[in-house]
């Protein structure tokens, strides 16, 4: 199964099939998905069982490019509800917080350390969500 999988990355075919066998019920079927630049970005597999006809390459081509619309829809829904929604409700969770502690501190009270312990964690989430946001936006090679 590696070596069909490193042949569907390096480009050496265009599709590939592996016949039912003794033990086997399904045909498992590899194809690259290439990317604008002619390169190999993902390999798209299938498994149909012995008794149903294997679509053409062109038709699980199609299949595997509207998979991958797909996923990337949800990504950019997902990182927009992170951004949009949670790294905004985080940052005046802390602002908020900051308000406070300045609030207390105008009174001549010390705010306690688990208010300090609060706004580390909130500042760490944050800074998670800027990684991901990141590593979202990075195109890819």
């Amino acid at each position: 199964m590696a070596a069909c999988v490193d042949r569907i990355f390096s480009g050496e075919t265009r599709f590939e099939s592996t016949p039912p066998g003794a033990t086997r019920e399904y045909t498992l079927i590899h194809l690259p998905i290439h990317e604008s630049g002619g390169g190999v970005a993902y390999a798209a597999g299938f498994a149909y069982r012995i008794d149903l006809p294997v679509p053409a390459a062109s038709e699980l081509e199609l299949a595997a490019l509207g998979t991958l619309q797909v996923v990337e829809a949800e990504r950019a829904r997902m990182d927009r509800f992170l951004h949009d929604v949670v790294a905004q409700c985080l940052t005046s969770t802390g602002l908020e917080l900051e308000l406070q502690r300045l609030e207390l501190k105008a009174l001549g009270v010390e705010p306690p350390d688990r208010a300090r312990d609060v706004q580390r964690a909130l500042e760490e989430t944050l800074n998670r969500i800027r990684m991901f946001h990141a590593d979202q936006t990075t195109p890819t090679p």
